[in-house]
């Protein structure tokens, strides 16, 4: 199955002009504080999401990452009105602060906005969370404050180390997941507590097939890991985060098996993570992650490869609305996003707000890309209107195989 949107999506004239109409309004005028329940009424589209089982106002998200590691950035996205954040990723550690994860992740990000043919990617230096996982567990908790405020749902996200034979500390995984499972229970007492969680091969050095051997074991053994390491397990949504950086989209999918095939399945998936390389640096590594239609095209092959039903959040290259329905075609529920946040004043058509204001209004009421244009082709077509149903509309869509929506051969 290969489901594309054409470059030119075909909308009715009557919505197109009114699509025109909103764009202009609200690159001046401050967005509807409910855009979605307009979108409803007036173009009789169902934009709400879902991601690790919570509703979503809508499906646009910021990733885990340095725009999303301060309190004022969760109140940004928050007041804006995306639908979710997910935290920057600490690692796992046990009561005495020890932790498998290799620091290669520097404390301050450093982003470079790069384009080729009108596309745009952001490569960045990679940084962690900066402090103890006590703190980080402070930060969760101000967020969630905060973010419930405006019933935004806030994901705690940690990264936890493997070794050779594809195991974790079951040490670190016991104070990890009972910490940040309380401190989710203090603010939703009757809600599982979501995870976003990566598992990451520290070999650096090894032979990739050995990294390769470890990632599958670990991922088939994740879920069932993290539930053990609970003193609620039944009331904890573990969900994995993958990321085949090195390798390429025929192990992505092998990898995505594995943690379907494993001992106990996810509660969700994110799919798949940015690209990375490591750079040598002062006698060490960093990692370098980047992102852009490369990673978009892998991630829709490694994801065209198997067809099975699981909720997903998407990840790679969505800085349209039209990318993150190509995406909702293969299944996503949500997406979440880096490079839109962080693109020149000039990309963005609106003039006042914050990024997340501006980035939010293209995603969704651009008329050549934007979410509204690109379910509203979907519809034409199909007679799909609900964003969470898009998955059915796939087959009876996938008239351009082959081809992205920016015209690139895959």
């Amino acid at each position: 199955m290969n489901a594309f949107l054409p470059i030119l999506l075909e909308v009715p004239a009557d919505a197109k002009a009114r699509l025109r109409r909103d764009y202009d309004l609200y690159a001046t005028d401050e967005l509807p504080a409910a855009w979605e329940e307009m979108v409803r009424e007036d173009y009789g589209l169902e934009v709400a999401g879902r991601f690790a089982g919570l509703p979503l106002r809508n499906p646009f998200g910021c990733a885990g990452g340095p725009l999303c590691r301060n309190l004022l950035q969760v109140r940004e996205a928050s007041e804006a009105g995306l639908g979710f954040v997910t935290l920057i990723a600490a690692r796992a550690r046990d009561e005495a602060g020890a932790t498998m994860v290799q620091d290669w992740r520097g404390l301050e990000s450093e982003a470079v906005l790069e384009g080729h043919n009108g596309d745009r990617s952001l490569t960045w230096l990679e940084c962690g969370w900066y402090d103890n996982l006590d703190v980080y567990a402070e930060f969760l908790r101000a967020a969630l404050e905060v973010a419930g405020r405006r019933r935004m749902p806030v994901i705690p996200a940690v990264r936890f180390g493997v070794n050779v034979r594809g195991q974790a500390s079951a040490a670190e995984a016991r104070h990890t997941v009972r910490l940040l499972q309380e401190v989710w229970h203090g603010a939703h007492p009757d809600q599982p507590a979501p995870l976003e969680v990566e598992v990451l091969p520290e070999m650096r050095g090894l032979p990739a097939a050995q990294k390769k051997a470890a990632l599958l074991r670990a991922l088939r053994d994740a879920v069932r890991f993290l539930r053990a390491s609970s003193e609620h397990p039944k009331y904890l949504h573990a969900g994995l985060k993958l990321g085949m950086a090195p390798f390429d989209a025929a192990f992505q999918a092998r990898a995505l098996e594995a943690a379907l095939d494993g001992s106990e399945p996810p509660a969700f998936l994110v799919l798949f993570n940015r690209l990375r390389r490591y750079e040598r640096w002062r006698g060490s590594y960093r990692a370098v992650s980047c992102g852009g239609p490369e990673l978009a095209r892998r991630n829709f092959v490694a994801l065209d490869r198997i067809r099975r039903p699981v909720e997903f959040s998407a990840l790679g290259d969505i800085t349209t609305g039209r990318r993150m329905v190509e995406y909702a075609l293969r299944g996503a529920t949500s997406g979440q996003m880096h490079t839109v946040f962080q693109l020149p004043e000039s990309a963005y058509r609106r003039r006042t707000g914050n990024r997340v204001d501006k980035a939010l209004h293209e995603l969704a009421f651009h008329p050549e890309h934007g979410l509204v244009a690109a379910m509203l082709h979907v519809k034409a077509k199909t007679g799909v209107s609900r964003f969470l149903d898009l998955d059915q509309a796939a087959e009876a869509l996938g008239a351009t195989a082959g081809i992205d929506s920016r015209g690139a051969a895959l």
